[in-house]
Order: C-alpha cells, then structure tokens, then sequence
C-alpha cells in the first residue's frame, strides 16, 4: 500500500464480522465469485464533489469493479464539555450517505477504510476501536440504502520498527490478532456489517535458514501463521500478492495458492488476491549503521521503546532492515526540502543514532569504506536499494558522530503493473480469476489503487486517440 494513507484518519469497508469466540466465526453473505474490489485514497476529491461521481462510477462499471473501498477521514473529539468529550463523526457525512446511497443504487458494495501500522499495539487500540464505533453509529443514523457495509482495517503491523526483534514481534502479531478479536465482538451484532483486512502475502511462507513461518504465533492455543489466525478472525482478506506476472513460482497465483486453500478448508474468510498499478518515485533514506538486538536492549535510552512503537517521525516514514545480526534503521528523507537545512528531521537522525547506531571511532579510511562495502552488500539482496554512500551522523551538541550512510529505495518492478498496458494487467488478472474461480473463498482480484489506475486508463485512451 501507499503508505501516507497509514495516517489514522482513514477507513475503508470490504467484508463482513460477526460473532466472539477465537476460532472460527460465522461468514457473512457474498455473491458468488469473481468480484473486482478498488482502494479509493484521497476520498473527499472525489466524494465533496458530486459532480464527479458519474464519471467516477461509470469508470468502475467500465472495468467491472463491484466493491469499493473507500478512504473515510473522521472529526476529531471537540474540546471537553463539562469534563465530557465529545465523540468524534464521519467528516462530510451527509455527502458520504448521498454517496453510498447512489452507489448502492448502481449495484456497488461501499466499504470503509482505515489504518496505521500504530494500531496493532494494546495502547493504541481504544483508538482503532473508537473509529469502529464510529462508523456502527454513522450506520445506526443512516438509512439502510446510505450506510457503509463493512469496516477494513490496514493495519501492516510489519512496518513498525519493532518488528524486527523477534520478542517485540510476537507481542505485535499478538495484539494485532487481539484488536482484531476485539473488533468482531465489538461488530457482533451489526446485521451485515463484514470486516475485511489487508495482509501480505509472505506471513505464512516459511524463512528458508529456520523452517518457520515468517510470522507465527501462539493465538488462544493454537500456533500457526499469523495468516492462518486472521483467515480464522475475519469475514474477508485482501492478500497483498503484488506481482506483475499470474503464473511461476513467484508470481500472484503461487503466492495465493496456499492461502485460498487453507481458506476453502476451514470455510474462514473470503480471500481477494490483490494487484498493484501504483509506481513511487525513487526516495532517499538515511541510515544508521547497525548494533545487534542483544545491544539495543542494553542501552537505556528512555525514547527507545517509543521509537520501537512507531512506524514516522512526523511525516517522515522510519525505514528498517537486518543484515545477519545487525538491525540498520534510518528515515526516509523529507518529500521537500533538503535535510541539511531541516532541523528536525536532522536532529531526529541524532536521535536514531543515540538508540540505534554505532559511535564512529575509526580514524583510518581503509575501515571505513569496509563498512560501506558492507552495507552496499548487504542492501543489494533486498532488491530494491542502490547508490549506497557514507553519510554520518553528527551529534554536535554531545560532540559525538554516528557510522551512517545513505541509500536510494526504489519500487521494484515486479511488484506493480505500473507501466504495463490494460491488456496485460486484464490478461495476468482473467489467469489469477480461472486459476481459483472454482475455489469456494476466493472472492476475486483488489486492485491498488483508483488514482494509478485510472491513470493507466488515461495513457491507453491517450494513445488510441492519438493514433486516431
């Protein structure tokens, strides 16, 4: 997913919840398979703005979407009134009943859609909670044809920093699965109201030196992948399988083959293998130079557990990974501006460096680029980072500089049909749908997102005019 929509004051609906005891939940009604589902960003462009909606709708009967998951932004509480805080509300909620109401009209599901990386933490839930109390009393005030019909979680618990120690990691996955437990006795007795969730596809594969799952936990007796438990949890799941190719052994269909059979298997939630067309612009981060966990928890840093709870520093997203034993984390740098004459963002690297790094103490050269020999190593097995170069960290105020560098992030091309032409993505997309269209859980293909989308649409269109 793109990731400012990890800013809370989202929401998004897909699939259904229901009942409360851990294992396996009531499903609840969905047509027959295929369907096609869109994640809508930047929702009130389009939804303050009625004019735009035919154009809008008309697109999606055009590519055959059916369920629309739609960003929600949400009021804050005002001010106290004697001692009592007032609840907050879906912001332009007039226009969003007038909105689902015409989509209802012309056959679309309209689902709600909200998340950070931050709820998954016990502290955080009576937030994530909130917003869905939320959106069951937009609905309890609605009239039937105006309500959402469901609530959809992205949450991606894997992008805090946290999650790179394995301790930390099983606390994370269990709160997660915890708030999504939460979050089905909350909506346990809203008469169709489905939940559905993000998940990526490699939770259950298993990490080739161990033979285990990626992400496995003990959940209510029971050790599986984290995969598994959802599946177990929730009314739908939107499988994250960002490939540009249906078929081998690293395409969307291998990756979805598992899954949708465990699915089938424990009639759990419907599965939706979903695509990406969205492309980012290549972005700098800049990192620490790595200390092993055994050190991180050695250090008494009193910002250190908060930092492990966050996946930004403001507006900037905190970035993350491991070579060996090593755990590297940097932040990505501002979208404007240059970081020499930001001091914030210069003073947060300080920060990392004081948690996360190591005291350069070396005066000779030779070690140095041995380092960045390293790192450059390293950063080439994950695929996507380039143009790695020594960067340090400057503590001026304690006299101290960190070991660092600097590193280019790009999107890998596998991961998006970004720059592929509609006939391609609809070619790979009808494979993926013959593959598990018998399969009694796969629901269909997600695509990700409206704007990229559309916007291949436009080059094709584009182009067929011109040769007009």
């Amino acid at each position: 997913m793109t990731k400012n929509k990890l800013i809370r004051n989202t929401l998004l609906i897909t699939c259904s919840l229901i009942l409360a005891t851990p294992k396996v939940y009531a499903a609840a009604h969905f047509e027959q398979p295929s369907s096609k589902a869109l994640w809508v960003w930047d929702t009130h462009s389009l939804v303050d703005d009625p004019s735009k909606w035919g154009d809008f709708f008309q697109f999606c009967e055009k590519k055959k979407i059916s369920h629309l998951w739609i960003q929600i932004l949400l009021t804050q509480p005002n001010h106290p009134v004697d001692g009592v805080e007032t609840a907050q509300q879906v912001a332009s909620q007039n226009l969003f009943r007038q909105f689902n109401q015409t989509a209802h009209k012309k056959g679309f599901q309209v689902e709600a859609l909200d998340g950070a990386p931050e709820y998954a933490l016990e502290g955080n839930h009576p937030e994530a909670l909130n917003v869905v109390r939320t959106i069951i009393d937009f609905n309890q005030h609605s009239a039937a044809a105006e309500r959402f019909d469901g609530i959809h979680f992205d949450i991606e618990p894997y992008l805090l920093v946290g999650w790179h120690d394995p301790e930390r990691r099983t606390e994370i996955l269990t709160e997660y699965l915890d708030l999504l437990m939460e979050t089905k006795t909350l909506m346990g007795h809203q008469s169709g109201l489905r939940l559905t969730v993000d998940i990526p596809y490699w939770w259950h594969q298993k990490e080739p030196k161990i033979g285990i799952p990626n992400a496995e936990v003990m959940f209510h007796g029971s050790l599986k992948a984290v995969t598994f438990h959802v599946i177990d949890l929730v009314d739908c799941i939107a499988i994250m399988d960002y490939r540009n190719h249906a078929d081998g052994g690293d395409g969307i269909i291998a990756h979805g083959k598992e899954i949708i059979e465990y699915a089938n298997k424990t009639h759990g939630a419907r599965v939706y293998l979903a695509i990406e067309t969205f492309s980012e612009e290549p972005r700098e981060v800049w990192f620490t130079s790595g200390i092993t966990i055994e050190e991180l928890k050695a250090r008494n840093n009193p910002k250190r557990n908060k930092l492990l709870k966050q996946s930004h520093i403001q507006s900037s997203k905190l970035c993350a990974f491991q070579t060996g034993h090593l755990l590297h984390v940097g932040l990505e740098f501002p979208k404007t501006g240059i970081p020499e004459t930001s001091g914030a963002f210069t003073q947060s690297m300080v920060e990392l460096g004081q948690i996360f790094g190591t005291e350069d103490r070396s005066q000779n050269p030779e070690e140095r680029e041995k380092i960045l020999s390293d790192q450059s190593t390293a950063l080439a097995t994950q695929g996507e980072w380039s143009n790695v170069t020594l960067r340090p960290i400057i503590d001026l105020e304690n006299s101290i500089t960190y070991l660092g560098f600097q590193a280019t992030r790009s999107m890998p091309l596998k991961t998006t049909f970004a720059g592929r032409t509609l006939d391609q993505i609809e070619a790979e997309t009808k494979l993926v749908e013959k593959t598990f269209g018998k399969s009694k859980q796969f629901n269909g293909v997600a695509i990700h997102h409206y704007k990229s989308y559309r916007l291949l649409a436009s080059h094709v269109n584009s182009s067929e005019s011109k040769k007009l």
